[in-house]
C-alpha cells in the first residue's frame, strides 16, 4: 500500500516491516529515512497508514516487541547521564560555528550539543 502524507511518500512495498500487533492488523513500517509508519486494517478490511513519531514508534514496540527486538529496532535502552562516543558528518561550516560557541562559552562541543538538547527537551 502506498499513501502520501503532506508530501511524504509511505510506501509498505519499500519500507522495512519491523513486526506487528497480536491481532496482525497493525503493522509498525520503517522507511529508508528512518520515519516510522503504521499500517492500519480494520475488521471490515480497510486499510490506512499512519505516520508516528519516533517515541510513538517505541511506545508501540514497547506494547508488542519483545526486549531483544526492541533493543534491536532503537537501540539500547537510554541510561540518564551515560557518555557514548558518536562519529557526524557535518558541513564545515556548521562545525565552525560550534568551534565558536564552545570557546565562548568555555566548554567542550560534547557539553554544547548536550546542553543545547537539554534546552530543547525542558521546552
Amino acid at each position: 500500500m502506498k499513501r502520501v502524507f503532506r508530501g511524504r511518500c509511505y510506501d509498505t512495498e519499500k519500507a522495512e516491516l519491523l513486526g506487528e500487533d497480536d491481532s496482525g492488523l497493525e503493522k509498525l513500517f520503517r522507511k529508508r529515512t528512518g520515519e516510522f509508519f503504521l499500517y492500519k486494517k480494520d475488521v471490515s478490511g480497510t486499510a490506512a497508514i499512519e505516520p508516528v513519531t519516533f517515541d510513538q514508534a517505541q511506545e508501540w514496540g514497547e506494547e508488542f516487541f519483545d526486549i531483544m527486538k526492541f533493543v534491536r529496532v532503537f537501540g539500547e535502552i537510554e541510561k540518564t547521564g551515560e557518555k557514548v562516543p558518536l562519529q557526524l558528518v557535518l558541513d564545515r561550516g556548521i562545525i565552525n560555528k560550534m568551534k565558536k560557541m564552545a570557546v565562548e562559552e568555555g566548554i567542550s562541543i560534547s557539553e554544547l550539543v548536550t546542553r543545547v538538547f537539554s534546552e530543547k527537551k525542558d521546552n
